[in-house]
């Protein structure tokens, strides 16, 4: 074990220090961190860590319900089946029910069930949401293929599951590597906004530990070696010293309190609204002088905090949802939401490269200088805007695709259209000026829209209507107008 820690250690060091864009003090930093974790394990989890600065504990293998993907899958897929039997979780993970005295193996009797006659193939059917009818021979490959990702995603029937709280690092550094399941702190993510580019900064984060579950398999990235994870969370210790957890991977849903049961705190989900974390962090920065800060869920850095002193530990408060927060080294009202870096390839393609994530900042807006990468940027003429400052200046014309100054622009239900192609397809009301389809009026008729043939329609029934309650047989007048009204 203390080999393995020891090589996790050498290989996450090289690869951050090398290819994570940090400043000269931040690497230092981080290294003094990684090699002494000690300063940044909060008093709450120093206790109950072992030497690994991770702590083990038994989870009866039939708590799991709720981690057991197979097992929604199942029941979604057959319930037919499962209205008529009612197996339990239980029953799924042993594979056979209980049924007139009889013992039935599912996965055998299954097919039994569902083939046996014309009304069993119409269940499955419905249970499937074939909306039109379907040969046997496809549903027959349905069925089996359906059973085939049951049985693949099925947790392993062994009992030796753990509940794992770490402060260990490599565990932070792959905690969303290596897994059948992903987000958005994947060393090896294709998205663009490379929010992974973040992690080493949680090394100094002293309210945070990893809270997962693993059945004992290992996952290997690099080189680096770590429990794979069944389901993950990041923990964080309040104000009052209590620890909370803050979102589980892959399911959101994921919190059954029986499972935690044998833990030696009681952990619960943390409420932004009513709670705060317990420490300030001191960010790690990058060379540009941004804050090295992953993706987190329900904290984030504080903004504004201009009479705090740049020394200071910049506090983490809750919020609603989460996101990738950046403050600046040399300014304490300075702040820049969203991603920073921009790059497609993942880790590996840094390493490949030999660069680092720094080299692969984005392109900001000609107006305003924010970045401007993915959904949010526009180029226009060469130039690059951010959406904010497309919207201002431009429109886009849905005619002859082509990019309009904001006031060349006419606006009808189905977008905008520069001026040639909204002459081209459209005529305007003669009354409000609404835009009218050149295919709804007649060669010669005068182009008047439908919101105006409505409101006459209603000024005749107004009129008429006036004149039944006075007995008067005017044209249409302004008490007319009022009863309209």
């Amino acid at each position: 074990m203390r080999e393995e820690e020891s090589q996790n250690k050498e290989i996450i060091k090289e690869i951050v220090l090398s290819h994570f864009g940090l400043d000269q003090e931040s690497k230092k930093r981080f290294e003094e961190a990684l090699e002494d974790p000690t300063p940044y394990i909060d008093e709450v989890y120093a206790p109950i860590l072992g030497e690994d600065l991770r702590a083990r504990f038994p989870v009866n293998r039939m708590l799991l319900e709720k981690v057991d993907t197979s097992w929604e899958l199942f029941k979604d897929s057959f319930r037919t089946y499962c209205a008529q039997f009612s197996p339990s979780y239980v029953d799924f993970v042993q594979g056979r029910i209980r049924h007139n005295k009889n013992i039935l193996r599912i996965f055998k009797h299954l097919p039994i069930f569902y083939f046996e006659d014309e009304k069993s193939l119409s269940a499955l059917k419905l249970d499937f949401g074939f909306m039109f009818d379907t040969t046997p021979r496809r549903l027959r490959e349905s069925f089996d293929a359906r059973i085939s990702e049951i049985i693949e995603n099925r947790l392993p029937a062994k009992s030796d599951y753990e509940i794992v709280i770490s402060r260990n690092f490599a565990d932070f550094f792959l905690c969303s590597t290596g897994e059948s399941w992903s987000s958005c702190l994947n060393l090896e993510s294709e998205w663009s906004g490379a929010y992974w580019s973040g992690l080493p900064g949680f090394i100094i984060d002293k309210n945070k530990a990893m809270i997962y579950i693993t059945d004992g398999d290992k996952k290997d990235y690099a080189g680096i070696v770590t429990d794979k994870f069944i389901t993950r969370s990041f923990l964080t210790v309040t104000n009052k010293n209590k620890i909370r957890a803050l979102r589980w991977y892959p399911s959101s849903s994921f919190f059954n309190s029986n499972v935690f049961k044998g833990l030696p705190f009681e952990l619960e989900m943390f409420n932004p609204y009513d709670e705060q974390v317990k420490h300030g962090v001191r960010p790690l920065f990058f060379k540009n002088g941004w804050s090295c800060f992953a993706y987190q869920d329900k904290t984030s850095f504080k903004y504004s905090s201009g009479e705090v002193s740049l020394t200071e530990p910049r506090r983490l408060v809750g919020v609603e949802k989460g996101g990738q927060f950046y403050v600046h080294r040399d300014d304490t009202t300075q702040y820049h939401e969203g991603p920073y870096f921009f790059w497609e390839q993942g880790l590996a393609g840094l390493m490949e490269q030999d660069t680092d994530i720094s080299e692969k900042k984005g392109e900001t807006c000609c107006r305003c200088e924010s970045l401007a990468e993915g959904d949010n940027r526009f180029v226009v003429d060469g130039e690059i805007y951010c959406e904010r400052c497309y919207n201002e200046s431009y429109g886009y014309c849905e005619g002859c695709d082509t990019d309009v100054p904001i006031d060349n622009m006419y606006s009808t239900d189905d977008g905008m259209y520069c001026e040639n192609c909204y002459n081209e397809y459209y005529v305007s009301c003669e009354r409000c000026g609404r835009a009218i389809p050149r295919d709804n009026v007649e060669e010669g008729e005068t182009p008047i829209c439908n919101h105006c043939i409505n409101r006459d329609a209603s000024r005749m029934t107004a009129e008429y209507l006036y004149n039944i309650t006075t007995g008067t047989n005017n044209t249409w007048t302004e008490a007319a107008s009022t009863q309209l009204d």
